[in-house]
């Protein structure tokens, strides 16, 4: 709508020195200048929820968590050099993704990911976005020219695997999971 409203502003004051000067700049002769606006609008890239604060139950430290979901809604409108869009999650740290109250802590090579239907995988990857080795790339999609701008709705599926390994007991751990939209 407002590159509408700047089209009309500035065809008026095309018209407005046309009346005043003429087409030939001589006063009183009235010529109509078309002016062709082109908008622009900025690429931008976003994720309804950035950070996640996941609070997961270990109930046995054999066995994986009950898998927890989280909606999330994304939404991209690039420029034409855009090839793809990538949903990333991370934890600030590697070491301490979910910690329980006695400041034991679960790494984030332990906590699995996918979106819904995807096998889970645990935040292992190394990306532009979070620390290495401590990032899961939930999708990532190519663009086409016509498809620069879009919007998703996906949910993400989220589990501990088994702790056993660690020494750490059953309880409640929590943390905060960071998501990221990246345009490449």
């Amino acid at each position: 709508m407002i590159p509408t409203l700047l089209l009309a502003v500035l065809t008026l004051g095309a018209e407005a020195r046309a009346q005043a000067f003429g087409s030939h700049g001589m006063p009183g002769s009235r010529a109509v200048a078309p002016i062709k606006l082109i908008a622009i609008l900025p690429s931008s890239a976003s994720v309804s929820i950035p950070n996640v604060h996941l609070e997961l139950s270990v109930k046995d430290p054999n066995l994986p968590t009950e898998i927890q979901r989280v909606a999330v809604n994304s939404s991209w409108h690039l420029g034409l050099s855009s090839t793809a869009v990538e949903l990333v999650a991370y934890f600030s740290s590697t070491d301490r993704a979910l910690v329980n109250r006695q400041e034991q802590a679960i790494p984030s090579s332990h906590v699995e990911a996918a979106l819904e239907g995807q096998p889970l995988k645990p935040f292992t990857e190394t990306t532009n976005t979070g620390p290495a080795k401590g990032s899961r790339i939930l999708y990532h999609q190519p663009l086409s020219r016509g498809k620069l701008s879009a919007s998703r709705h996906d949910i993400i599926e989220i589990r501990v695997d088994r702790v056993s390994d660690l020494g750490i007991p059953a309880g409640v751990y929590d943390g905060t999971l960071c998501l990221r939209m990246v345009a490449y």
